[in-house]
């Protein structure tokens, strides 16, 4: 741009980088045929899902009988004892101290997972 000796190509559209050697843009060869890398963890995916399922029934437990009736530090305990029994200990302390600090207060911290025989209306404390 700018001069009329300038000679300097241009592209004309689209991202040039990362062209074969032929000057075309697609998948390489050795990526045509691959297999979806996803299926490969489910084993580990579900062993997460697993212990994510029993931290879950840990805090639910806790806030059956803690939520919003017991300080910090009392909550604090019972979930670390919840957690021992289901050999999730330990945990990180700021997140411990978030979850006690919710059941302190009557929420219920939740993880997102579903826990089998626990509705989500069963673990909020009652008003």
């Amino acid at each position: 741009m700018g001069h009329d000796g300038d000679k300097t190509e241009q592209p004309t559209g689209g991202d040039d980088r990362g062209a074969s050697e032929n000057g075309l843009v697609g998948p390489a060869d050795e990526t045509v045929d691959a297999v979806d890398v996803v299926d490969v963890d489910e084993p580990r995916v579900q062993r997460q899902q697993a212990v994510g399922e029993l931290i879950e029934e840990a805090i639910v437990a806790v806030a059956r009988t803690h939520a919003g009736t017991h300080s910090r530090e009392i909550v604090r305990d019972a979930l670390r004892r919840e957690l021992e029994a289901r050999g999730r200990w330990p945990q990180p302390e700021t997140w411990l101290d978030a979850v006690a600090t919710e059941l302190e207060a009557g929420s219920v911290y939740t993880m997102g997972t579903e826990t089998p025989g626990v509705s989500a209306g069963a673990a909020s404390p009652s008003p």
